[in-house]
């Protein structure tokens, strides 16, 4: 038994604290894979980081260790108090009891640096998306580390990762056992590097493009004719708009014969632009 695992079944004990699964609650007790998460961020003393699920301060302990401050975010009130006691006179943490999906993320960050809870991995990634920050380490699932940098075509392919590859470089880093978590969860995990970048391509309006893909992917595996042909409908535009917005897409050389799943990145950025030009900058009556 390794400390870092019994100083985790000693705080369990002493808080009276049963890990909920409920909420993705699996505790890292490997130093190692610790401590390669601080070496890939290379956290140093002008660092600001924000850490999201700090659970029992596992990370944030050693984190604080190497960084300017560290903002420990935390929704369970007894974890939360867990935090607190350890905490509360170590000047560069600042606990955070908070839904972190609800929250106003610090302005001052510039690394996030988490092993995210498997519960609200996705959501999390996407307002993690929308915030600065120069880069992250982030544990997650292994089935969503795969969905991050998937192939248009494959099963991990999907909105996450068109969203992803809009905004950030992803660097997969390495394969962590689940042995490295207590409880054991039921799969292996990743530590993954998101880095911001250039946009790869230009879109009319980051949210509407967004949100189209979104809507897309509801009809993942029909072809793209019947799917813009549903999407328009429901968005209650008239047979012949919706016609004509279908022949733009045709025109740029997009197949309307191709599965959602396997359109590009690129491919849905076209398309969302040509919606954006046809019903928001030139509005039609629907009625």
């Amino acid at each position: 038994m390794t400390h870092l695992f019994s100083e985790t079944l000693f705080l369990l004990k002493k808080y009276s604290i049963k890990p909920r699964r409920s909420l993705g609650q699996h505790f890292i007790v490997n130093e190692n894979v610790v401590e390669r998460m601080i070496n890939y961020a290379d956290v140093n003393c002008n660092d600001v980081v924000l850490e999201i699920g700090a659970g029992l301060g596992t990370l944030t302990s050693r984190l604080a260790k190497h960084a300017k401050k560290v903002y420990a975010v935390e929704v369970d009130p007894k974890l939360c108090e867990v935090l607190h006691d350890r905490f509360s006179t170590i000047n560069n943490i600042e606990v955070i009891c908070e839904d972190v999906l609800e929250m106003n993320f610090p302005s001052d960050l510039n690394k996030i640096i988490s092993n995210l809870p498997y519960s609200i991995a996705t959501p999390v990634t996407f307002k993690i998306l929308d915030s600065s920050f120069q880069l992250a380490i982030l544990t997650y699932q292994l089935d969503v580390a795969k969905r991050l940098a998937a192939n248009p075509g494959t099963r991990d392919y999907g909105r996450l990762t068109v969203a992803v590859y809009y905004k950030v470089d992803v660097h997969f880093l390495e394969k962590v056992s689940k042995n490295a978590f207590y409880p054991r969860p039921k799969v292996d995990s990743a530590i993954v590097l998101l880095k911001p970048k250039q946009k790869p391509f230009n879109v009319i309006d980051e949210k509407y493009f967004l949100d189209t893909v979104r809507d897309l992917f509801s009809y993942r595996n029909k072809v793209l004719k019947k799917a813009l042909t549903l999407l328009l409908s429901k968005r209650n535009l008239k047979k012949e708009i919706s016609k004509e917005i279908i022949e733009v897409v045709e025109r740029e050389k997009i197949n309307l014969q191709k599965r959602v799943y396997t359109l590009s990145p690129a491919e849905f950025a076209k398309i969302a632009n040509i919606l954006y030009s046809k019903t928001v900058e030139e509005p039609h009556d629907p009625c």
